[in-house]
């Protein structure tokens, strides 16, 4: 893979943009990988992980979809629905309010 997109395949960054996040992602993803065991006991390299943009797959790997259900789904299960846009978006005590409204 030569590069990583940008976010949610954004369409408004310029190629030096898109070069910026790429390059950002890649030293996320490097300094993961070597983590930090001389700052943190918990924190050793992970030999598992790798930069898919220097390290390229090996020619076996496979891909294949995310069949599971994610955390946003389970969420939306436990709520009620929200109808207006100023209802808070959980029952009092964990209370959060839509932000677009304000309230």
């Amino acid at each position: 893979m030569p590069s990583f997109d940008p976010p949610g395949f954004l369409q408004d960054f310029n190629q030096q943009q898109q070069e910026a996040w790429s390059d950002w992602m890649s030293q996320q993803l490097d300094d993961a990988k070597a983590g930090q065991p001389d700052v943190y006991d918990f924190d050793a390299p992970r030999p598992r992980f790798f930069n898919v943009t220097k390290t390229p797959l090996a020619a076996d790997a496979v891909e294949k979809d995310i069949s599971w259900t994610a955390f946003p789904r389970w969420w939306q299960s436990m709520r009620p629905p929200t109808k207006s846009v100023g209802r808070p978006l959980m029952e009092a005590g964990t209370c959060r309010t839509n932000i677009a409204s304000g309230v």
